[in-house]
């Protein structure tokens, strides 16, 4: 049963709603999901820059928390809600996604974009 755990979080991640916020300014969750919200700041950033993306995810405790995020170039477990990512020198929209898992039972996922500009 443990092995089909990794396996579901893959398919949760690739089944993800698709929605793409744009600055830290859209505090509003995700269409189609109750109750996630990710934030990327800046977007757009420029080519090699940083970004830090956040996560909030209401109605969880915070406790046991895990973040399986969905770089463009790997992919990443987490325990905490935020993350640096450095942007590469190619200009150009790059697809993220994260899946929030709070045992038992709660999960919540989205995907989203960040722009590299010059």
């Amino acid at each position: 049963m443990k092995r089909i755990y990794p396996l579901l979080l893959l398919v949760l991640v690739f089944s993800a709603c698709d929605s793409t916020p744009n600055n830290e300014d859209d505090q509003s969750p995700l269409p189609g999901a109750d109750f996630i919200r990710v934030t990327a700041n800046p977007n757009p950033v420029q080519a090699e820059g940083a970004v830090v993306i956040r996560v909030t995810v209401a109605d969880t405790t915070g406790e046991n928390t895990s973040y399986l995020w969905s770089l463009p170039e790997k992919d990443s477990v987490t325990m905490v809600n935020a993350i640096r990512w450095q942007a590469p020198e190619q200009t150009g929209s790059y697809d993220f996604s994260v899946l929030v898992v709070n045992p038992p039972n709660q999960s919540a996922n989205a995907n989203f974009e960040i722009e590299v500009i010059r």
